[in-house]
């Protein structure tokens, strides 16, 4: 089963191994409501976002059964860059599943994922990820009205992003366990500082890297 990540912002990639499989679930929305005189009634919502999950081995050296695009190896830590992008950009992607007539798209956003070694091939990484159906709502457009002139932006609420800048002995794990919570986040940092950081495992004191 093919699996591929899509994004507006031309981000595309599948994982070298295919997870073993996919769980897609509907949530159901009905409720069940009291009324004064005790009695009970069902409202009926219908189905709610459908919700994908599934988990992907990052091979940290080559094999025979992964896959690469260019049949060029690539190790975890330029997949698990992509997967932060996914979550930093915020924005939905479409998730294929599958390929030929059977094949579907979804439209997804990145919920959480988690990352761990995995004990059967050492120094591999294991990704679960978490996404949830996205559905976007129509746009509308409200003219003002006569002689009504659109209230300014104020620019004083424009986000800046938070710097740091890295210490003799830094890693990318730690800061991210100090600034973002968890170790696990490091990702999110190497893809905001791809223009500086080409090597995960190698930062220098005095680079000022970008936190999401």
């Amino acid at each position: 089963m093919d699996l591929y990540f899509s994004q507006n912002s031309g981000l595309r990639f599948r994982f070298p191994v295919t997870p073993r499989s996919v769980t897609v679930a509907t949530p159901g929305r009905d409720r069940t409501v009291a009324l004064i005189d005790g009695t009970e009634i069902g409202v009926l919502n219908g189905p709610g976002l459908r919700e994908i999950s599934f988990e992907a081995l990052l091979p940290n050296r080559p094999y025979h059964f992964a896959v690469y695009p260019d049949g060029v190896f690539r190790p975890a830590a330029f997949y698990l860059g992509l997967i932060g992008r996914l979550k930093t950009e915020r924005g939905p992607f479409v998730l294929t599943l599958g390929g030929g007539e059977r094949g579907q798209s979804l439209t997804v956003a990145l919920e959480s994922y988690t990352v761990g070694e995995d004990a059967a091939y050492g120094g591999d990484m294991m990704v679960s990820l978490r996404l949830r159906e996205a559905r976007t709502a129509p746009l509308r457009t409200v003219e003002p009205q006569k002689g009504e002139q659109p209230p300014p932006r104020d620019a004083s609420s424009a986000v800046t992003p938070k710097t740091y800048t890295v210490v003799k002995g830094d890693t990318l794990w730690g800061i991210a366990k100090r600034f973002l919570g968890s170790g696990t986040r490091w990702p999110e940092i190497l893809a905001r500082n791809r223009d500086k950081v080409s090597n995960p495992n190698l930062i220098y004191a005095g680079q000022v890297l970008v936190l999401p």
